[in-house]
């Protein structure tokens, strides 16, 4: 796990075998803001044993499913396609095209587009918006605004990402923002 921004981290165990608990599943909750106080709450007092379920009980109620997916993005293995997939696994942002990369690798454009088609079943453009979008997820769950993680990834203008956005994920950027990031532009604040 990794973060841009500070972050506490806290952790629960819940008793599956408590009564009223039910068996273990796993995936990604969203964290509502009723649910963090929840957890905080838990994990700053002493509660007796019966206090302590009923708060995980409480707890295993308000959590859902994550909305977001993320958009799984296979990574070449093809040694020609090395220094482009590091590179843009370093910075998705990087504003060079399919030529650009061919000429820097003294390939063809065509054999990239083959190799890379061949490893990920997908063409350049596409790869690239994939991973874009997988870097703003993460960049957005940070706290970073639409327009700030838009530049970061490599988009021009706002509205080009949230239309990528919206295309990869079904979603715009905006359902990420966690609830207390302030989106007004620095400017206007």
């Amino acid at each position: 796990m990794s973060t841009r921004r500070p972050t506490r981290f806290g952790v629960t165990f819940v008793r599956t075998d408590a009564p009223g608990i039910g068996s273990p599943a796993t995936g990604t909750s969203a964290v509502t803001p009723a649910l963090r106080e929840l957890l905080i709450h838990m994990n700053r007092e002493q509660l007796d044993l019966e206090a302590h379920l009923r708060l995980q009980r409480a707890c295993l109620d308000l959590m859902t499913p994550a909305r977001m997916p993320r958009p799984s993005v296979p990574v070449p293995q093809d040694p020609r396609l090395t220094p482009l997939v590091h590179g843009l696994l370093e910075d998705c942002g990087d504003p060079r095209s399919l030529h650009e990369w061919a000429e820097e690798l003294h390939l063809s454009t065509r054999t990239i587009s083959r190799a890379l088609h061949a490893a990920t079943g997908m063409p350049f453009s596409r790869w690239r918006r994939q991973l874009r979008i997988q870097q703003a997820q993460t960049l957005l769950a940070d706290g970073e605004t639409v327009t700030s993680t838009a530049w970061q990834v490599g988009y021009l203008s706002t509205s080009a990402f949230v239309a990528a956005f919206r295309t990869v994920t079904g979603v715009t950027p905006a359902t990420l923002i966690p609830p207390d990031v302030d989106q007004t532009p620095l400017a206007d604040r």
